[in-house]
């Protein structure tokens, strides 16, 4: 499974690297995947239509920044993520994490 959130805007400077994996099996019914990421700029990204809500821990910015389901690509201009993990949840997973219940 891959796992793309995001495409930089304009590519300069060092190389962007990922690895995504699917969850482990007891995860399943609340993470879809997960992957590492090291990305070379801070410049600004596309963030790309996806229907899971995507959580992405940043281990060099200023923390983790979640994404919501959405139809349509956006640009995303704020802080932006340089190296960490991001993690796509389910719509159970969302309301495990935030402690609401939400529809499958």
């Amino acid at each position: 499974m891959e796992q793309v959130h995001s495409v930089l805007v304009r590519v300069e400077g060092e190389r962007c690297a990922a690895l995504a994996r699917r969850s482990a099996p007891r995860l399943r019914p609340y993470v879809a995947g997960y992957g590492a990421f090291r990305t070379g700029s801070m410049e600004k990204r596309r963030v790309l239509p996806l229907s899971l809500i995507t959580l992405i821990i940043d281990l060099d910015g200023p923390g983790p920044l979640v994404f919501g389901a959405r139809a349509a690509p956006m640009v995303h201009e704020g802080p932006s993520w340089r190296r960490g993990v991001a993690v796509g949840l389910t719509p159970p997973g969302r309301g495990r994490c935030s402690g609401c219940r939400c529809g499958r």
